[in-house]
């Protein structure tokens, strides 16, 4: 998703400020445990402009170094066009980083000049839930270090109306809960309120069906399943809010941790996991009760 998004970024964009002569690129890309290739992409820097680029070999070797072992690896170029005469240059390897180790990243011109990054890849997470029976669920993620980035939560929900059959179906919506997490000493905590998005739901359903009349009292949701998505990323990430925005990620400054150059790479991978909340909570919070397996 990172990737895709900083594929757009035009080549001759225009930086905030002209760097200086000693930042020879601008990298972005993620180092991601759950995945066998990892990829960066690189733009040369000159002038206050990040260059064009055309098919050409790119003026950089990358390479990454694992922190703990010492191993050394190089990455190949890979060129990617924008069906616009635009091109992008991302360099790749085949490896999967190990979760809570550190990786070194470099991209080094013919000259000398560099730029590089060094990434912690959080180590795997574990979750908690808890309610009392009320509407209010708690949520604990531990493992630190890390950041959640993009925390949503897809409720599965349906309604049986005599006047609308179409709303036995099951609907599925995605509900942002990015920015509510609170920090604890070895994690997060977040609280859930299962009835919150009740009336909105309602509405989706509305809409989605087409059966406008269906009212509140005559309408009563069943909770089917209920599944928490997120990224969990390194505490470079600091975005606003735990936002994955990519007017953020794709503008050269804004979000940096790179030495001697610009641009982002962090590390992190996706998690998900189905909450279960008790029979009596999901009834408190205005729905039916309809999970499979409790």
């Amino acid at each position: 998703m990172l990737l895709g998004s900083l594929i757009l970024l035009g080549c001759s964009e225009e930086l905030p400020i002209a760097p200086p002569v000693e930042m020879p690129y601008s990298l972005f890309g993620v180092v991601n445990p759950q995945a066998d290739t990892q990829a960066v992409i690189v733009y040369p820097v000159k002038s206050g402009t990040l260059e064009p680029m055309g098919p050409d070999p790119l003026d950089a070797v990358v390479r990454s170094t694992d922190m703990e072992t010492g191993e050394v690896r190089i990455w190949r170029d890979s060129v990617v066009s924008d069906g616009e005469s635009g091109f992008s240059h991302i360099f790749w390897s085949e490896f999967r980083p190990a979760y809570g180790r550190a990786y070194r990243i470099d991209a080094v011109r013919s000259d000398g000049a560099q730029a590089g990054v060094s990434v912690y890849v959080p180590p795997m997470i574990y979750v908690e839930e808890s309610d009392d029976g009320t509407r209010r669920m708690r949520v604990t993620f531990r493992g630190a270090p890390f950041r959640l980035v993009q925390l949503e939560i897809t409720y599965s929900v349906r309604a049986f109306h005599r006047c609308c059959p179409q709303a036995a179906a099951t609907f599925r919506y995605g509900l942002p809960y990015a920015g509510r997490e609170v920090q604890i000493d070895d994690g997060f905590e977040l609280i859930v309120d299962l009835g919150e998005y009740v009336p909105i739901l309602e509405e989706f359903i509305r809409e989605d069906t087409g059966c406008y009349f269906l009212f509140r009292d005559s309408l009563r949701l069943r909770l089917v399943d209920l599944t928490l998505d997120t990224t969990v990323g390194d505490e470079a990430w600091d975005v606003p809010h735990g936002f994955l925005d990519r007017r953020i990620l794709s503008h050269p400054g804004t979000l940096t941790n790179v030495e001697h150059g610009l641009g982002f790479i962090g590390a992190g991978y996706r998690y998900d996991t189905r909450l279960v909340p008790s029979a009596a909570a999901v009834n408190d919070a205005g729905f039916f009760d309809d999970f499979a397996g409790r």
